[in-house]
């Protein structure tokens, strides 16, 4: 369902809020009103629902979708952009929870550990992840314009 909510949104106008969170302008929607926590938290639920030894596959696939949408997203961000200001303080390590496309792929890294030590026999998750990084990155490329 959530694949749905995601296609029909603006990736430009998300992307933009992102980077400039300043912004006076007040927009009302999914993703549009609190663009960074709407974008943690969504990644934070799809990647918790790869866990090993996953038998619906067909959830597994959306997951994965969702999830290359989400790094088209990411990909386009300018630098890394903070959850929110409490956590500029200097209390917690500089780019541990800062929403970037490495930060994805540190979430991705941790599901594949849990299931490597939890289910060594089990390689749904690892080859989940390991689709959902060369996908995103195949997606990416293919929307940069050539030089």
């Amino acid at each position: 369902m959530i694949g749905f909510i995601l296609t029909t949104l603006d990736v430009d106008k998300i992307v933009e809020l992102i980077n400039n969170p300043d912004n006076d302008k007040i927009y009302e929607g999914y993703m549009y009103s609190k663009p960074v926590e709407t974008v943690k938290s969504l990644i934070l639920d799809l990647v918790a629902q790869l866990y090993p030894d996953m038998t619906f596959e067909q959830l597994a696939d959306q997951v994965v979708k969702n999830l290359i949408f989400i790094a088209k997203i990411l990909k386009s961000i300018t630098g890394t952009i903070a959850k929110n200001n409490k956590e500029d303080d200097g209390n917690k390590a500089k780019n541990s929870n800062n929403l970037s496309f490495l930060w994805l792929i540190r979430r991705l890294r941790k599901v594949v550990n849990i299931e490597i030590t939890q289910a060594p026999k089990s390689t749904s998750v690892v080859r989940k992840v390991i689709r959902t990084y060369y996908e995103s990155e195949i997606v990416i490329s293919e929307n940069k314009p050539r030089k």
